[in-house]
């Protein structure tokens, strides 16, 4: 059996690395209800706009929150952005992730320290009253869960 320990540390590990590959990272378009897949297990979201930045991204299935980024044409003048999870449950569960002042800045980028799951019915909204009137690119990654959650 001591003999074997290495053949079965490799199958295992072998075992591992191909299901991390299987259930990697889809993307959905915020701004249409259609969502258009990049692959079978991640997506991205993506919308642009000039005014305020209130969007609520629907990934309409279960998955995880990789990231979340923000590129503005000129530097903010004030503000709070916001990242929030409006919960499929109800308000009452509702949890704002992170926030963040954008007063000075162009670009704003958020990725989970922690695994952040989401039912199909959950959205994640990002918010921010842009009282510069600057152009902005919101963009969000997601990883889609194995079918067995």
């Amino acid at each position: 059996m001591r003999d074997m320990v290495p053949e079965i540390l490799v199958v295992v590990i072998g075992a591992v690395v191909a299901s991390l590959l299987a259930f990697g990272p889809i993307v959905y378009s915020a701004t249409t209800a259609t969502n258009f897949p990049l692959s079978p297990k991640q997506f991205i979201a993506y919308d642009t706009g000039s005014g305020a930045l209130d969007v609520d991204i629907t990934p309409n299935e279960s998955c995880t929150l990789y990231a979340v980024g923000v590129h503005l044409d000129g530097a903010a003048n004030t503000g709070t952005l916001t990242v929030s999870l409006d919960s499929g449950l109800g308000a009452s569960y509702d949890v704002v992730y992170n926030t963040s002042a954008m007063a000075g800045k162009t670009d704003y980028f958020w990725q989970p320290t922690q695994l952040i799951l989401l039912h199909p019915s959950d959205k994640v909204n990002v918010d921010w009253a842009n009282g510069s009137a600057a152009t902005w690119g919101l963009t969000s990654t997601w990883n889609k869960l194995p079918e067995r959650y």
